[in-house]
């Protein structure tokens, strides 16, 4: 099955894909490659995670870590179901829904413990069960592609963070079962529309002191910013964050230690540059701390009124490589486009993710722990708020969750500023462009959403942008406790706009 398989963390340029693999120790592994070329930046769990790797062409069958991640999600396998879900889905034009989210939720079906988790922000991929075709025009963007090995016992604690992202489904085969109640109801639809409209959920990878990984969800229906309303608040630190962001969110250092601070486009990817103009990924590092987070949604405004999700690990190793580059699902109803996982009592969160049962009644966010499979595994709390919570994610769910500052990469509206008006409770704002091991990325080509705690090791991946419109919309951060990733994008968001 996949998850046997190393999973990696890559940057690259003009496609950011942070893909981790933890059957034993996580690692990220970060790609970045130049304009021209279709190749890529990876850290890899156990394969010197200080290092940034180069990867083998990204469009092609060569066994490189995308590919070998999906093999058992593009051709059928009998020891392996998953759940596909994405915004844009593959082949199925002018879809209509908030979520940002996009991912894959595996698992072994048979009497072994096999899972993982795999978060990107690819539009139009993969396609299930139909073979490996990366789109050609993503190649020049760039992008994350987090692969995370867990325990089948984290599913439902993933899925109760998906239905209050409410994603959008698009393909599933995973059984049901009595011990996934929320894996259910969110391939039912589900959704998580009442109180809380943020889920913190906590998991951890598979292999013995697994990477610990924490999901940060929000809904639409709680109005929160994920960035400073969940991130900053859940991981309690300031953050640096590299995403797009709009005119309306800025930088933020009103509140000590809890500033969101913007990573400055170009950043550098071991000697590769990206820029937000062609990088879609979102992403931050807690400040300080160890935390590197993944966020479904970029800095804009607009994700105030729209589910969002972010993904945090805290591991120095992982920190460390983000912060040189930089110096929850359910409530966030993201549209599922695949799943074949049973049915199963343990995971009901997965069931009601997967029927649709979003989360509309309170609590209006939530929070969920889970880490990864290797030991010892990250620990990622996912923090999800719901469209009725009214909630801006950035400041009202992760800003008081983590309580420190944050510094955000992602595009910012109009409204939305850097705000530093509570000590210790910043939001600022990561210039554009930033570089990721010397590769250069701006916010005009960048879609990713991503913050760091400011102080602290927290990094988190959010689902909406720092806009004030994700104050009506369902959000979900996870965010990632770990000095390593927290460090690497710390170094890409060491740039950070102007704090009031």
């Amino acid at each position: 099955m996949l998850v046997n398989a190393d999973c990696f963390t890559m940057h690259f340029r003009w496609i950011f894909v942070l893909c981790f693999s933890f059957p034993r120790y996580s690692v990220a592994t970060s790609k970045c490659y130049a304009p021209d070329q279709n190749r890529g930046k990876a850290l890899i769990a156990g394969a010197n995670p200080n290092a940034w790797q180069n990867t083998q062409d990204l469009t092609g069958l060569n066994g490189h870590a995308v590919v070998k991640s999906l093999e058992h999600v593009i051709m059928a396998d009998a020891a392996n179901k998953f759940i596909a879900y994405s915004n844009i889905p593959p082949d199925v034009p002018k879809v209509k829904t908030k979520s940002n989210s996009k991912g894959v939720l595996m698992m072994n079906p048979n009497d072994v413990d096999d899972a993982s988790w795999i978060v990107h922000t690819i539009p139009g991929f993969p396609k299930a069960l139909r073979g490996y075709v990366f789109p050609p025009a993503e190649i020049q963007k760039g992008h994350l592609f987090i692969c995370l090995t867990i325990k089948k016992s984290e599913i439902d604690a993933i899925a109760m963070a998906l239905r209050i992202a409410t994603p959008l489904i698009y393909h599933n085969d995973i059984p049901d079962d009595p011990a996934r109640p929320n894996l259910k109801k969110l391939v039912n639809g589900e959704s998580r529309l009442t109180p809380p409209l943020t889920v913190t959920q906590q998991i951890s990878t598979a292999a013995a002191q697994g990477l610990k990984m924490t999901i940060y969800s929000k809904s639409e229906k709680s109005k929160y910013e994920i960035y400073r309303r969940v991130l900053v608040k859940k991981l309690k630190t300031g953050i640096k964050v590299w995403t797009t962001r709009d005119k309306t969110l800025k930088s933020d250092c009103r509140i000590l230690n809890r500033n969101i601070k913007l990573v400055t486009s170009p950043i550098t990817i071991g000697d590769h540059p990206s820029s937000l103009e062609s990088d879609v990924s979102q992403w931050l590092i807690s400040e300080p701390g160890n935390k590197f987070c993944v966020i479904d949604k970029p800095y804009h405004k607009s994700q105030t009124k729209e589910p969002a999700m972010a993904v945090c690990i805290n591991d120095a190793t992982i920190f460390g490589h983000f912060n040189r580059i930089a110096m929850a699902l359910r409530i966030a109803t993201p549209l599922i486009y695949h799943n074949d996982i049973p049915d199963d009592p343990a995971r009901p969160n997965l069931k009601k993710l997967v029927n649709g049962e979003s989360r509309l009644t309170p609590p209006l966010t939530v929070t969920r722990q889970i880490s990864t499979a290797a030991a010892p595994g990250l620990k990622v709390t996912i923090y999800s708020k719901g469209e009725k919570s009214k909630y801006e994610i950035y400041r009202r769910v992760l800003v008081k969750k983590l309580k420190t500052g944050i510094k955000v990469w992602t595009t910012r509206d109009k409204t939305l500023k850097s705000d530093c008006r509570i000590l210790d409770k910043s939001i600022k704002l990561v210039t554009s462009p930033i570089a990721v091991d010397g590769q250069a990325s701006s916010l005009e080509n960048d879609v990713s959403q991503w913050l760091i705690s400011d102080p602290g090791n927290k990094f988190c991946v959010i689902d909406k942008p720092y806009h004030k419109s994700q104050t009506k919309e369902p959000a979900m951060a996870v965010c990632i406790d770990d000095a390593t990733i927290f460090g690497h994008f710390n170094v890409i968001g060491q740039n950070v706009e102007n704090c009031a």
